[in-house]
This record gives C-alpha cells, sequence and structure tokens, in this order.
C-alpha cells in the first residue's frame, strides 16, 4: 500500500506516513482515543515512493499503551468517485441546456426528468410533465408503435429503438419529433429507466410530404400529358420517362421500356434501327453541351422535338427529351390555310358581285351613247365619275374597313351614275348628323353599296314615277346607324316583277353582304333589319337599317 517492508515500519514513527496537513488533527484523534473513543476517519498517507494515498483507518484503543488501526487503501475508490461526480455534472448541463429536447423515463413509462428543450416543444411546463406517462401526449395514431418499441426495450428485447412520431402540443397542434431511446442498465444489466433524445422536425416533415405532393402532382401532369418525355445518362441508359412515351415506344417500336436499359440494345426490324441509329448523334451533341429542336416525320406521324443536357454543377451526366406529337395540329394548320385560301377566294366573288354586271354594261353603254351624240362634256363627266367609283370600288375591296367619309364619296359617286343612267327618274336626299366625325369613324368597306343598289333597281326603278331615294347616316349608341329608304313599289312587287322577267337571275351580292353582317354581328353585335313601308293605299317602299359598332 505505501510500498515500506515491514521492518522499516515497524522503525519509524506514524508521522513518518501521514500527511503533513493530517498532522493537525492528530492531537485531537488521541485525545478521543484517550477517552476510550472509536475512530472511523479517511486520512491521505505518504508512500515510500512520496505519493499520497487516500485511506479509510478504522482505529480503536486496546489498552493504555496501545490502539489498533485498520487501513484500507481507498484511493482508486475515490477517484472514480471523482469521476462520477464530474460525469454527473456534465450530463446535468448537457441535458438541462441541450438543443434538442431530453427526457429520462421510468420503466412503467412515466417522466422522471425533462428539460427545458422538450418543454419548449410541446408547450408544457414541468410540472405539467413529471409524473404523466409520455403517452398521454403522443398523438393516438402513433400510441401503439411507441409503447410497443417502449416494452421491448423494457423487456431486454431492444437496447435502443428510434422512431418519427406525433406529440400533441399544449395548444393542441400536432408536433412530429424524431425519437431516440437507449435503455440504461445497472452493472448487472438490470434496467434502471430509459433517455430519449427528442428532435423537432416538424418543419422538416412539412417540407417533405409538400416535396411528397409536388412530385405527386408533377407524375400526374408528365403522365396526363400528349407530351413523350424522357431522359438518358451518359451511356445512352434509360433514366426517366412518362407513361405516353412508354406508350409510344411499345406502339410504334414494339419495345418495353424500362429503368437503366440501353436504347440501342433492343432489337427491331433494319427500318425502325435506322430511326433509332440517329438518336445517338443527337444524344452526342445534347452531351456535348447543345439544346437544340428539331421535327420529324415517321410512321405518319409529325414530333417536334426538344433536346437538352441535364447537367449536375458543370458536369453532363445526361440529356432530356421532350417530343410533341403536332400531327393533328399541322392537320389544322393546313385546314387553316384551306380555309384562308377560301376566304380570298370569296373575297373575289364579293368583288365581282359588289357591281352588277348588267350596271357596268348600261354604263358603258350610256358613255358611248353621249360620246355618239357628240356631247363630250357629259361623255368625260360620266367616264370620269365612273372610273372614281370602280377606283374606290377596287381600293377598298381589298380593306376590311374605311372611313365614312369615303363610304359617302363612293355612295354619291355610285348614286349619280344611276341617276343619269336612268335619266333622273329617281332623285337623292343624303341626310348626314352634323356631329358626325366622318374622317376617323371607320366602318366595314363595301356594305352599304348593294343595298343601295338594290333600292335603286328593285323599287324605283319599277316605280312609274319619279322616286326618291333617301340615305341617312346617324350616331347611335357607341354605333353608326345607315338607313336606305327608297319609295318604290316595295319589296313583293319587285320580286313577283323579277319573277317574271329574269327568273333565271340570283341576287349574290345581297346574299354575300348580309352573310358579311352576320359574321360582324356575332364579332361586334351589330344589328340589320328591313321595314316594309305602307300606307292608305298599299305598299310604298322599303326602309334598311343597319347600325354598326365603331
Amino acid at each position: 500500500m505505501f510500498g515500506y517492508t515491514l521492518e522499516e515500519l515497524l522503525a519509524m514513527n506514524i508521522s513518518d506516513v501521514i500527511d503533513e496537513e493530517e498532522m493537525i488533527r492528530r492531537p485531537i484523534m488521541f485525545g478521543v482515543l484517550a477517552e476510550g473513543a472509536h475512530i472511523f476517519n479517511e486520512r491521505r498517507m505518504v508512500g515510500k515512493d512520496g505519493s499520497i494515498r487516500e485511506v479509510e483507518a478504522n482505529v480503536k484503543k486496546i489498552d493504555d499503551s496501545r490502539v489498533m488501526a485498520i487501513i484500507r487503501d481507498v484511493t482508486e475508490l475515490r477517484k472514480a468517485q471523482k469521476q462520477i461526480q464530474i460525469s454527473e455534472a456534465t450530463f446535468r448541463g448537457a441535458f438541462e441546456y441541450s438543443a434538442i429536447g431530453m427526457t429520462i423515463v421510468s420503466l412503467d413509462g412515466h417522466w422522471l426528468k425533462v428539460n427545458r428543450g422538450f418543454l419548449n416543444m410541446v408547450g408544457y411546463t414541468e410540472e405539467e410533465l413529471v409524473g404523466k406517462q409520455f403517452k398521454e401526449i403522443t398523438h393516438p395514431e402513433d400510441v401503439e408503435k411507441n409503447v410497443n418499441l417502449f416494452d421491448e426495450a423494457v423487456r431486454g428485447i431492444r437496447e435502443t429503438y428510434r422512431m418519427e412520431k406525433r406529440y400533441i402540443h399544449k395548444n393542441g397542434n400536432s408536433v412530429w419529433v424524431r425519437l431516440n431511446v437507449s435503455m440504461i442498465k445497472d452493472d448487472r444489466s438490470k434496467p434502471l429507466y430509459c433517455v430519449a433524445q427528442i428532435e423537432d422536425v416538424t418543419q422538416e416533415r412539412l417540407a417533405t410530404e409538400q416535396l411528397m405532393v409536388s412530385q405527386a402532382n408533377l407524375r400526374t401532369t408528365i403522365n396526363n400529358t400528349n407530351i413523350l418525355i424522357w431522359s438518358v445518362d451518359a451511356d445512352f441508359r434509360f433514366l426517366t420517362f412518362n407513361d405516353p412515351f412508354v406508350e409510344y415506344m411499345k406502339r410504334t417500336y414494339g419495345v418495353d421500356v424500362r429503368a437503366g436499359i440501353r436504347t440501342f440494345d433492343v432489337e427491331l426490324d433494319d427500318d425502325k434501327r435506322a430511326m433509332i441509329t440517329r438518336w445517338k448523334d443527337r444524344y452526342l451533341r445534347a452531351f456535348a453541351g447543345e439544346t437544340f429542336q428539331f421535327e420529324e416525320h415517321r410512321f405518319g406521324e409529325d414530333l417536334q422535338y426538344s433536346i437538352s443536357p441535364i447537367r449536375d454543377d458543370d458536369k453532363i451526366i445526361g440529356a432530356s427529351v421532350f417530343a410533341e406529337n403536332v400531327t393533328k395540329r399541322k392537320e389544322h394548320d393546313r385546314e387553316l390555310a384551306e380555309a384562308i385560301k377560301k376566304i380570298e377566294e370569296l373575297k373575289l366573288m364579293a368583288l365581282r358581285s359588289v357591281m352588277s354586271p348588267h350596271f357596268i354594261f348600261n354604263v358603258l353603254n350610256s358613255i358611248q351613247f353621249f360620246i355618239a351624240r357628240n356631247d363630250r362634256l357629259n361623255a368625260i363627266n360620266y367616264l370620269s365619275t365612273f372610273s372614281k367609283l370602280i377606283r374606290s370600288i377596287l381600293n377598298h375591296s381589298v380593306t376590311n374597313r374605311i372611313t365614312l367619309v369615303e363610304e359617302v364619296e363612293m355612295l354619291k359617286n355610285y348614286v349619280h351614275l344611276e341617276m343619269t343612267r336612268f335619266e333622273e327618274k329617281f332623285g337623292l336626299e343624303m341626310d348626314i348628323a352634323e356631329d358626325l366625325d366622318l374622317e376617323s369613324i371607320e366602318i366595314p368597306s363595301l356594305l352599304i353599296q348593294p343595298y343601295v343598289e338594290n333600292a335603286i333597281l328593285h323599287g324605283l326603278y319599277n316605280k312609274k314615277t319619279t322616286g326618291t331615294l333617301t340615305i341617312r347616316i346617324k350616331e347611335g349608341q357607341d354605333s353608326v346607324v345607315f338607313e336606305i329608304e327608297d319609295d318604290g313599289v316595295g319589296r313583293a312587287e319587285a320580286m313577283r316583277l323579277r319573277q317574271q322577267n329574269f327568273p333565271a337571275h340570283k341576287s349574290m351580292g345581297i346574299r354575300l353582304t348580309e352573310e358579311r353582317l352576320k359574321l360582324i354581328k356575332q364579332q361586334n353585335s351589330a344589328a340589320f333589319e328591313i321595314e316594309d313601308l305602307a300606307d292608305e293605299n298599299g305598299p310604298c317602299g322599303t326602309r334598311v337599317r343597319i347600325s354598326i359598332p365603331c
């Protein structure tokens, strides 16, 4: 214990082996012994090598000249006890001030101690939790699993367990935690209690759930689109793909696409093999960092492709492909082109039908008549007016809208020619509202003239006396209103005469104009109506009213 031999000790005084600090207590000790009392105490004694040893001394008086001491070396024991004290202090500090929650749970599931981190996590005070069972604030759906794992730890089936669970916060909300539980045992492996480390993962869990929802939505989206989507790695192996691509490959190539198979390892006939082989160059372009698009017609379908590299930091690890089947869209484009072509043809047809061939023929005859009569002035004036009208019609036939001032000028030229041609059989009255801005208001081109022509040819021409053509232009509610009124024979009589004199004639101008009005009405809420006029003697003309948004 002290390094001395028996002979050395017998030759020494006790003070030679007692630490100097302990010598102060010596008179007291011997005073107690003189009274016959038993002394049990701890002392520090000096070994032969000078080391201090911790001892327990059990000393009692034998007689007046002798005492007996039983001394036990407890140096190592005291060192161990000090280490335990340090460890316990360290544990208490780590327990109380840990950044995560920590609890100590008895073998029957009651909390013995909880730290601040856990209290902040669940919103309770220490007084509210200590003595409660952990399952009391565990989410009902997680209780059974938690209790089963805890029981297995208590019964020695497992020493630790880990799980994610939910606690019910004091305010009623769920708190997701990651639980790590360890069983603490004594030196005989008997369970004493459980220590749990608890990490709040609520935000992490919510982020994971949101990510899962986003991924599910993304999968739903890419699988419910008509676009083919797939990607390959640098070894040309399929990485990802959507359902439409799988179906297309099965239908077109008879290939069952699976993740990991190389795109060029599938067995195909020569024609399809050549098609797939061309893709190697396209993938290589993407692997080189190029993003590009192209279209391809194959197996009766038109597909539009977009290929781009897949990057991981600065490294290209594959290529992604988006392919849209544009067969139907191209068919639609072709149909649209044909429709546009048809519209252009209808425009030409409408142009030819704007002016009656009979009118042009008769105007030319009238000019010839004036020339034959050597009436140079009338011939020149008539020809000048006619040329202005024809030029105006040709210009406006290729534009969708014209100004009111241009429309009025064209109508005047046309009516004056008809008045001359019919030898002043009718007169013209034009009533234009003064508040109309003729220069800025625009209307569809070549829309009014056919109704003016109709009023002259079918209403006024058949009248036995001189008639009147009235053209009114006024402002409506966000529109321009045209009224073409004649005091002729009326629509019923005009139709009877037309069938009697020209049974095979079909008026295309009015029909096409009415079709245009229907389209304008659909797009711009235009209004169109025809009113048969009558007095006490019967029919006395027709009034056409056209309202055009401006």
